[in-house]
């Protein structure tokens, strides 16, 4: 088994330090981190929310009743070590889909000056 390099992960510290200076990637880090939770949130509960969704109700009511979920996940987040654990891992989903975002956009500008180098 490998031991921890430590330079592996100093260079992944400097790496989420550039990518959390940029507001947009913040933005999607948080947006993504938000959706996430309601989903599994909904998930875990699935056996009361899943059935008032499909029941037919109004989608006023539907849409009140996304607003209950919220609520009640944001009440859990502070009261129970579960609804804390959700948010964290949402949150750290949300850095990683937007380290994905940040990655892809920077390897395809590398790309495009690596090709036309060679031409």
């Amino acid at each position: 088994m490998k031991s921890f390099d430590w330079r592996r992960g100093l260079l992944s510290l400097i790496g989420l330090k550039r990518l959390i200076r940029q507001p947009r990637y913040v933005v999607l880090s948080i947006v993504v981190a938000f959706l996430f939770s309601i989903v599994i949130y909904g998930l875990i509960h699935i056996n009361f929310y899943g059935s008032l969704f499909l029941s037919s109700l109004p989608i006023a009511d539907k849409l009140a009743l996304i607003g209950q979920l919220i609520a009640a996940l944001a009440r859990d987040a502070f009261t129970t070590s579960a609804g804390f654990l959700i948010i964290l891992i949402s949150l750290l989903q949300g850095i990683a889909i937007a380290a994905i975002a940040f990655d892809a956009k920077h390897n395809r500008a590398n790309d495009k000056q690596l090709a036309s180098r060679q031409t």
